[in-house]
């Protein structure tokens, strides 16, 4: 991926699967409602970094698409999303399994937790785990 291309991404909101980002700290703008992930949190679930997809701000079919390429060239996917943008995510694992890859992909597994903020408040997550059939 290009310099460009990530500034790009960068700028819109979207936040890609891992590619050129530091191995130690992922960090995502709070304005999304998302905050800064460690290595250690991405492997929580026993997946790869970059078949993880962190949902934000960027249009919802550039998602799928970015998504629809891991998971057509991984063979699975965790798509992970915080507070306001968890209907997001939900929209992103619904369009890839009933329209774009229909009869070829499946939800795994949904996993719905909640982080304390610094500030002493909640903050819901989910994380969408997806494969291909």
């Amino acid at each position: 991926m290009s310099a460009s291309t990530r500034r790009r991404r960068a700028a819109t909101g979207f936040v890609s699967m891992g590619h050129s980002r530091p191995a130690q700290q992922k960090l995502i703008p709070e304005s999304e409602g998302q905050f800064p992930v460690s290595e250690q949190e991405s492997r929580r679930a026993g997946i790869p970094r970059d078949q993880i997809m962190f949902v934000g701000g960027a249009p919802v079919m550039n998602m799928v698409i970015e998504a629809m390429s891991t998971l057509g060239d991984k063979g699975l996917l965790s798509i992970r999303a915080r507070e306001n943008n968890i209907p997001r995510a939900v929209v992103v694992a619904n369009i890839l399994t009933e329209k774009m890859m229909k009869d070829n992909s499946q939800v795994y597994k949904i996993l719905l937790d909640g982080d304390m903020r610094p500030d002493g408040s909640m903050a819901s997550t989910i994380e969408i785990i997806m494969t291909k059939v």
